[in-house]
């Protein structure tokens, strides 16, 4: 949740145009922060769940996934 001056005070999101003006300049735009975000979460919870709270396909979550194996997995090597 983005909170600004002229969003503390009503209940409206902050416009993707001031996302824009404040991601700019440090080279990050808002498709990369979701991805992270979701990245994490894939990593740390279940990505079925992760799913179900996003409602998102399954196939749509594997992407994220791909890259992630469980540290319990690659004890046994």
């Amino acid at each position: 949740m983005i909170v600004t001056t002229h969003t503390k005070t009503r209940r409206t999101a902050a416009s993707d145009q001031y996302l824009v003006r404040i991601l700019d300049p440090a080279g990050i735009g808002t498709r990369t922060l979701r991805a992270t975000r979701i990245i994490d979460l894939v990593a740390s919870l279940d990505p079925k769940l992760v799913c179900e709270a996003l409602g998102m396909n399954p196939a749509g979550i594997l992407p994220y996934a791909a890259d992630q194996v469980q540290d319990t997995r690659l004890a046994n090597l």
